[in-house]
């Protein structure tokens, strides 16, 4: 049997018969006929031909030139040989502009049509055989292009897929990429009617077609022409239309990574060309996708790289620790962007030289750092480096570094370079300070607390013998007066003597300077004892006045800062609520404002109108203590730092820099509040305190 496909459009029913007969003896079965153009242009729609017989006069609208001219229109490959009766100059000129391969004229003898029939289907089976290899090499160029462009694997697929199907190269293609085991990573199509997802799963089950299997088992292209017969049970039997298929082991170097699977007529099945270059295609797929692959493996290498850079990086910042090498041969310094974090420097204009930074070390630490130094690079038993000192900052301030670095030699023993580390330990020295002084003020407060006792014994005494004298020169008193008059003393001329004398103002100030030194005694008992710290409902306003109290008897505030000629003025909103709070936490936050704004008023000698207003309105629903004086102001550079701890301009061991530190965690943290500032220099600051009415209470009580 002959494998051609032959329309023939006659209009002659019995002709038309005749014809199909004829060509049937000779092994030509795939015939069929129709007896108009429009029918012609809708068979060659739904399945082109290999040969079409046109008689070139029909019936209906078209006759068969006008049908050949629409198929070329088309641009269908399909060879065409004219029948006619008539072979006039006119039609013969229309008809050999349609290009046919052939012209047979009516009666047709057998040999005649027999051998048009032969020469035509060579004919176009070689116009077809060298436009698809046109159309495979352009494919190929174009598939290069897309392997540059692709880094991924499903969308190169896809692309690849698509582009051996749009320009008709192939009919259909599916790409199905395995893992190691062999089961379904990726699966892509193009032009095909089945369903690909259960063929994959199909492959997961372990019951691939047996195209497949021929393909998973072998190296070679395997030809399937008998479909529908040989793949019955593949779910993309019903897919692949009247053609051919070859399923290709897509292979890098022996390692089957998936399988290559294209629709193509079934004259190019068996050509071995053909074959070839789906081979190549397939081993191009393979190089492609292991080129992705270590570009993926590379990518995730080094993205893993900079993870772990970043991390380290990380946790240098979190350490505050900086890395520095010093090179053994030219002594030249690097250090990485910590580094010139920690020295308040900018990485652009680098400290190269050992001089460099030695002229930033503090000169009472100079000659140690040196000399350190110094024996780690000429001394061959790596005598370690790890010491303390200071380093001078851009402001002028001083931080303490703690350096640490071990010489790293090559494989014969030679100093290579220095590897060192930096870190900015200023903060715990100053909290080691901090803690001596809190030792040396606990031992204050326990020794305050021993001589506030044994003050109070005799100043009891005092105010007790002040007490009996009263009662003994009351002449309201009965037992006075008895006694008064055995002894025959009138105790209204007492009285009236001792007024006469200023006896009894001097018994005044006698009472008045004991209670005073009882209250005082009283405050610093309560300073020295541990708190509790409990919350309880208090009014603003005595809490104001404790404060002010306690800052007017604080030892160094009279002496240094003459608190005591410092107006002092409250100022007290009559609608305000009764804050619920830790008094003593408050307490200490208003007498470190006082105190620092008694600084601020003395700092260039007491102001003649030196004032200090404490203020308390309701504002939104919040308390407002607001700390006012008219002193010397903060500037714009110190002002973003108050609330930094140890941050203080006063003298070196006249403030801590913790006061206003303190204050903001008590106000911000354990009250719910916050604090603002607002101050002129020259002019004053204003200090400003808010703290919710009842928001804690609720808080504590769920």
């Amino acid at each position: 049997m002959k494998k051609a496909d032959i329309l023939i459009v006659e209009n002659d029913d019995t002709i038309a018969h005749n014809l199909l007969t004829r060509l049937h003896k000779v092994g030509y079965r795939e015939v069929s006929t129709v007896a108009s153009g429009e029918k012609a242009l809708e068979r060659t729609a739904q399945s082109l031909p290999d040969l079409v017989l046109m008689d070139i006069v029909l019936k209906g609208r078209l006759d068969g030139i006008e049908t050949v001219q629409e198929i070329r229109r088309q641009q269908l490959s399909t060879a065409v040989v004219y029948l006619t009766a008539y072979s006039d100059e006119v039609s013969l000129k229309r008809a050999k502009k349609t290009e046919p391969q052939g012209y047979l004229v009516k009666p047709v003898k057998d040999y005649e049509l027999f051998t048009a029939v032969d020469l035509a289907l060579i004919k176009i089976q070689n116009e077809r055989r060298e436009q698809h290899l046109r159309t495979v090499l352009n494919t190929l160029v174009q598939m290069h292009r897309l392997f540059i462009r692709h880094d991924d694997e499903w969308e190169l697929l896809s692309a690849l897929c698509a582009l051996l199907t749009e320009n008709r190269s192939y009919m259909s293609a599916w790409i199905m990429l395995l893992d190691e085991e062999r089961r379904p990573r990726h699966t892509v199509s193009s032009n095909i009617k089945g369903d690909i997802k259960k063929l994959a799963q199909a492959v997961i089950n372990k019951t691939p077609p047996r195209c497949l299997q021929k393909t998973l088992a072998g190296n070679e292209v395997i030809v399937t022409e008998d479909i529908q017969s040989f793949c019955q049970d593949c779910p993309l039997v019903n897919g692949y239309g009247r053609s051919g298929i070859t399923s290709t082991p897509i292979k890098f170097k022996n390692n089957l990574l998936g399988i290559l699977t294209i629709a193509l007529p079934d004259d190019f099945c068996h050509d071995q060309e053909e074959q070839g270059i789906i081979r190549n295609i397939a081993s191009d797929i393979g190089y492609a996708l292991h080129k992705i692959r270590l570009q993926n493996q590379r990518k995730q290498a080094e993205t893993a790289l900079n993870v772990s850079r970043n991390r380290l990086r990380e946790a240098q910042d979190i350490a505050g620790l900086g890395y520095w090498e010093i090179n053994a041969d030219t002594l030249e310094i690097t250090g990485s962007d910590q580094v010139y974090t920690i020295l308040q420097r900018s990485p652009e204009n680098p400290i190269t030289t050992r001089a460099a930074f030695q002229a930033l070390i503090h000169p009472e630490d100079r000659s140690a750092a040196i000399q350190a130094m110094d024996t780690l690079l000429a001394d061959d038993t790596d005598t370690p480096y790890d010491l303390v000192y200071r380093v001078l900052m851009p402001d002028g301030r001083f931080k303490h570094l703690h350096m640490k670095a071990r010489m790293h030699r090559d494989n014969r023993g030679r100093p290579v370079r220095v590897m060192g580390v930096m870190q900015d330990v200023s903060i715990q020295k100053k909290m080691e300070q901090r803690l001596m002084q809190t030792e040396k003020m606990a031992t204050i407060a326990g020794l305050a607390a021993g001589v506030a006792h044994e003050l109070n014994t005799p100043l009891s005494a005092i105010l007790q013998s002040i007490q009996i004298i009263e009662l003994a020169l009351d002449p309201k008193n009965d037992t006075a007066e008895k006694q008064a008059k055995q002894s025959n003393i009138d105790l209204e001329q007492l009285r009236q003597f001792f007024a006469a004398c200023k006896i009894d103002y001097f018994l005044d100030g006698i009472k008045n300077s004991a209670t005073n030194a009882s209250r005082i005694i009283n405050n610093l008992l309560q300073f020295s004892r541990p708190k509790t710290g409990e919350w309880v409902k208090i009014s603003a306003q005595e809490m104001i006045t404790n404060s002010i109290e306690l800052a007017r008897t604080d030892y160094a505030l009279k002496k240094e800062y003459n608190i005591l000629n410092i107006d002092f003025q409250t100022e007290f909103s009559h609608d305000l609520g009764t804050l619920y709070c830790i008094p003593m936490e408050i307490e200490q936050v208003l007498l470190n404002m006082i105190k620092n704004a008694v600084h601020a008023l003395t700092v260039h000698g007491t102001r003649p109108s030196a004032r200090i207003t404490l203020r308390v309105v309701m504002d939104d629903n919040l308390i407002r203590i607001d700390v006012e004086d008219n002193g010397c102001g903060i500037t714009d550079q110190d002002l973003p730092h108050i609330f930094d701890p140890f941050y203080t301009t006063k003298d070196i061991g006249i403030g801590t820099g913790l006061g206003l530190s303190v204050a903001y965690g008590i106000i911000n943290d354990n009250h719910n509040g916050h604090i603002t500032v607002k101050t002129t220099v020259g002019k004053g600051t204003t200090m400003s305190i808010y703290l919710p009415v009842t928001g804690k209470e609720e808080e504590v009580s769920t």
